[in-house]
């Protein structure tokens, strides 16, 4: 997944060149799919000529990126893939929990009988994505199961607050695949909490997502030293 340190691998960029190109899109999942490490300069010049484009639209999808947290900016030096630090990490999880504990104490009361058949559709597809070993097809299930979520809890401040955050947790996550290492135990975590929407009772619910949030928390910090010297060796 990941490329060498400092020699971004940028050939995929190329098969996206024209006018009609999404540059947002593209530049987003290449950091993403590892093609842009953290640390790594985004030349505006090389990106552009690679798409075959102007600069003008790279320079606005790398300003997009920013607002997004996954592009840092330095005076006199350009813009580079943010580095996750500890406290990065600690801030995206402790934040994590408190809002998706706050959408379950809204959406248990309102969970129909059509909301957890959606729900447990998507677990059951996790199952088959951990079957057959597809990590990225699980991490896409996973985040979208806690999308859902949010949908139910109808409340539009917290699903954008969300959605912001969850592009940093999705992009942390590509990074650090180890954590999904055990493909299965990722999809049994999400069965209480179905199972606490159904019996409608929000404090188990709410537990059942916080040990969830929690494990993936503590996986996070202790890979991040293993992820640190992995890039350091490429």
């Amino acid at each position: 997944m990941l490329q060498k340190k400092g020699k971004p691998s940028l050939s995929q960029l190329k098969r996206f060149s024209g006018l009609d190109v999404d540059v947002l899109e593209v530049l987003r999942e290449a950091i993403f799919d590892g093609a842009f490490l953290p640390g790594d300069r985004l030349n505006e010049s090389h990106i552009a000529n690679q798409l075959n484009i102007s600069r003008g639209p790279v320079r606005e999808a790398l300003r997009r990126l920013e607002e997004m947290g996954l592009v840092i900016r330095s005076p006199g030096r350009g813009c580079f893939v943010k580095q996750y630090e500890r406290r990065d990490i600690e801030e995206l999880w402790t934040l994590r929990n408190v809002l998706e504990q706050f959408a379950i104490s809204l959406a248990c009361p309102v969970t129909t009988k059509k909301d957890l058949h959606r729900l447990l559709e998507i677990v059951n597809k996790m199952h088959r994505a951990a079957e057959e070993k597809d990590q990225k097809k699980l991490l896409e299930l996973d985040l979208k199961f806690h999308a859902y979520l949010l949908e139910l809890a109808n409340h539009s401040l917290l699903k954008k607050t969300w959605q912001s955050l969850g592009i940093c947790i999705q992009r942390f996550l590509y990074l650090q695949p180890s954590i999904y290492d055990n493909l299965d135990k990722i999809a049994q975590t999400h069965e209480p909490i179905v199972s606490a929407l159904e019996a409608g009772n929000v404090a188990k619910a709410q537990e059942a997502i916080e040990q969830h949030i929690n494990e993936v928390a503590e996986l996070s910090l202790s890979d991040k030293k293993d992820l640190a010297r992995k890039e350091e060796s490429l």
